[in-house]
């Protein structure tokens, strides 16, 4: 097999199918890359979303805390006066000091309550945040890698192409170089 064009047109498809391959291999590669990275940067806002609404939820628990230690103070405070006012006695007394306990309970028991419900928020968006890196990290799909075999086919296809080429211009008496 001497013709020059038959050839020209194998080596040309052999190259043309290898540099394909090459470039699929790269762009699948590059994907891949971006996939990762994606993943990465997903998984990052997560934990900065998290961390804040951890954050958040923690400074919201040391004001509860504080309006506690407040409102025990003020409780305290309150009683002493109460006991130390010569107006105040017996029965009365004992009924103003109730009545303060039962007020106090009642703030704590509101404070407990709205802790209790911002924790729950903060566990829902927490859940939430996660959610959203997953879907966001699933976002890119991975491209698949070239097939080698697909590769090697197209460069035997472009043989038999040159092989069948150059016997169609033997047997028309084409001028071939031998």
């Amino acid at each position: 097999m001497c013709d020059p064009i038959s050839m020209g047109s194998f080596m040309l498809n052999a190259a043309t199918n290898v540099l394909s391959f090459q470039a699929q291999e790269q762009q699948a590669e590059q994907q891949e890359a971006y996939r990762q990275q994606n993943a990465k940067n997903a998984n990052k806002a997560y934990l900065e979303k998290a961390s804040n609404t951890n954050r958040r939820t923690r400074e919201e628990l040391e004001t509860a805390t504080q309006k506690k230690f407040e409102l025990n103070k003020e409780t305290a405070e309150a009683r002493g006066q109460a006991v130390a006012s010569s107006e105040n006695s017996g029965m009365t007394l004992n009924s103003l000091l109730a009545d303060y306990e039962r007020q106090k309970g009642g703030f704590f028991n509101s404070i407990d309550r709205n802790i209790l419900f911002q924790n729950e928020q903060a566990r829902s968006e927490i859940r939430g945040f996660n959610a959203e890196a997953i879907d966001r990290a699933n976002s890119v799909q991975p491209m698949s890698s070239p097939s080698p075999a697909a590769a090697m086919l197209g460069v035997a296809g472009a043989g038999m192409d040159a092989y069948s080429t150059y016997h169609i211009r033997k047997t028309k008496d084409v001028p071939t170089v031998s």
